[in-house]
């Protein structure tokens, strides 16, 4: 049995997972973790999980209510 660790973008890609952002209105989003990686490199963004001060969390936004998301994992199509 293997335990699968995800804290960031390469971990998505190397586990072959889609990321599923998800806020506390109840609203999801999945995105292919390839894509976001290109669009993070490109921009220089940080591809990390942790925390939410420089993290992949403050360059969310619900298209819905507005406000950041409360979560980033797996997720599936």
């Amino acid at each position: 049995m293997s335990t699968r660790t995800v804290r960031s973008l390469p971990d998505f890609i190397r586990h072959r997972m889609d990321v599923e952002v998800a806020c506390a209105c109840g609203h999801k989003a999945v995105f292919s973790a390839r894509q976001l990686y290109d669009e993070f490199a490109f921009q220089g963004w940080s591809m990390s999980l942790s925390g939410f001060g420089d993290s992949m969390f403050r360059h969310f936004r619900c298209t819905k209510c507005g406000k950041r998301p409360v979560r980033i994992g797996p997720g599936g199509r």
